[in-house]
């Protein structure tokens, strides 16, 4: 008996990264690691200012955020930054109260230049102090009614480029500008996102796949059939747990023993990733990011703008398409959300990361509790260790299920390169699980169409006054 067929997925691997490298043509976040820092570190130098403010909101500032929150403790920084995001008065009111507006440089940032978020507060400011050219920097589009300002009252224009979006722009001026100002290496920086650009296009010269700020990086670790191969059967984890579907349909797997899969590159990894939740995206629809570190906080809510509003979009059938990002922090939410993930639906997928190394000694102390004896054991375990081994307590829980696609991702510590190569990777995979849902990863429609109708509320509200 002879056999063939055509299961394959309909879009092949190679053609899925052939149109990313079509589209690094014209998208402008691939090549941002490649750029000349001098101009960013030039213009920190002549900042004579404590405080940094950056006035904006959503793309704006969601990705300095999560780099500086996460590197901030561990950096002698010379100044502090401030972040003016929402329109919430409540919380406007407590951080102006908490800066010194006459000992602050206002950096203030719009793509577009019209962001009625981001006016509202910047024209705020400019009731309490004079915003001029000493002490206010505008980040926007070159050809923006923002920057026409700026011009207008000789301030300094940092150009976004039209091309990068503004969920894709931590590594242009809206990141690199107020990072650097405040003392971060920008050029650490980019090197840890040049690492991974280097090696997913095939740019680089052929290295261990762990000089990237990663340890351990797996694409998924367990019980998650990837493809078909190209005898019909399915086939491969990331990470050395052989899959198959029983008689009655259902993924199981081997076993719980996970060992990183380092041997595939990151170009291998990603596509595998991204084509494993697209494929799957009916039954595993929601996609949970497990920070075992507070540091990452930031990241996770710049991981749920990027995930969000990139892939929920009606593709070319006219089918609605979309992931559900979710990003918690461990242990912290071991405690409740843990439970959802092991006893509750099987729809979600779950990647953990974890931090090699905090750069902190800090110890549970040698100290005897009456009546709590039996947790002696505690005594003089580094707090970093603690938090690792719950880190992979929760691992460890979730294979044992052998039916929940997760992942692990290791960063090697807390170094500006560990935190861009992470988030570099996060939107190479955004990017590609688009190719594979055959949509658009850079506009924004639904938020676009949300904009409108609050413009037209408040300017019929204006006009409504205006006859009162």
């Amino acid at each position: 008996m002879n056999y063939s067929h055509n299961f394959n997925p309909t879009i092949s691997d190679e053609d899925v990264f052939a149109e990313i490298v079509k589209e690094k043509n014209s998208i402008g976040y691939y090549t941002l690691p490649l750029q000349d820092t001098s101009v960013y570190k030039e213009y920190a130098k002549t900042v004579k200012q404590t405080n940094i403010a950056v006035i904006g909101i959503g793309g704006s500032t969601l990705g300095t955020y999560a780099v500086y929150k996460f590197l901030k403790h561990s950096k002698d920084l010379r100044k502090k930054l401030f972040f003016l995001e929402t329109t919430d008065p409540i919380d406007i009111k407590s951080k102006i109260e908490n800066i010194d507006l006459e000992d602050t440089l206002f950096i203030v940032i719009s793509k577009s230049g019209t962001t009625l978020e981001t006016i509202a507060l910047f024209k705020y400011i400019n009731s309490l102090v004079t915003c001029n050219r000493e002490n206010s920097v505008i980040v926007s589009e070159n050809d923006s009614k923002l920057s026409d300002y700026a011009r207008i009252h000789s301030m300094k224009i940092f150009e976004i480029p039209k091309n990068v979006g503004g969920r894709f722009s931590v590594f242009c001026a809206v990141g690199l500008l107020p990072l650097a100002i405040v003392g971060i290496d920008i050029d650490a920086l980019l090197s840890g996102a040049r690492k991974v650009h280097d090696e997913f296009f095939g740019t680089h010269k052929e290295q261990p796949a762990l000089k990237y700020g990663f340890q351990g990086t797996s694409a998924t670790a367990t019980s998650v059939p990837l493809h078909n191969d190209d005898t019909g059967n399915i086939s491969g984890t990331a990470t050395s747990v052989p899959l198959h579907n029983d008689n009655a349909g259902n993924i199981s797997g081997t076993g719980t023993s996970v060992p990183a899969d380092n041997g595939i590159n990151i170009k291998q990894r990603l596509l595998k990733k991204a084509r494993f939740l697209v494929e799957y995206k009916y039954n595993y629809n929601i996609n949970v990011v497990f920070s075992y570190s507070s540091r990452l906080e930031g990241f996770n809510k710049w991981y749920i703008q990027l995930w969000g509003e990139s892939l929920g979009k009606i593709d070319i059938n006219n089918t609605r398409q979309g992931l559900t990002p979710i990003g918690i922090i461990g242990p912290i939410d071991q405690h409740s959300f843990l439970q959802l993930i092991i006893e509750g639906r099987r729809d979600k997928t779950v990647t953990v990361i974890k931090v090699e190394n905090f750069d902190n000694d800090l110890k549970i102390p040698d100290v005897k509790l009456e009546g709590l004896e039996e947790l002696q054991y505690l005594n003089n375990i580094p707090f970093s260790e603690l938090i690792n081994k719950q880190a992979d307590a929760t691992i460890e829980s979730i294979n044992s299920q052998k039916d929940i696609p997760c992942d692990v991702i290791t960063i090697d510590g807390v170094c500006e390169s560990a935190i861009a190569a992470l988030m570099y990777e996060y939107e190479l995979l955004t990017s590609l699980c688009a190719k594979l849902m055959y949509i658009d990863a850079y506009n924004q429609p639904g938020v676009e169409n949300g904009k409108i109708i609050l413009k037209k509320k408040l300017k019929q509200d204006r006009n409504d006054d205006s006859l009162q």
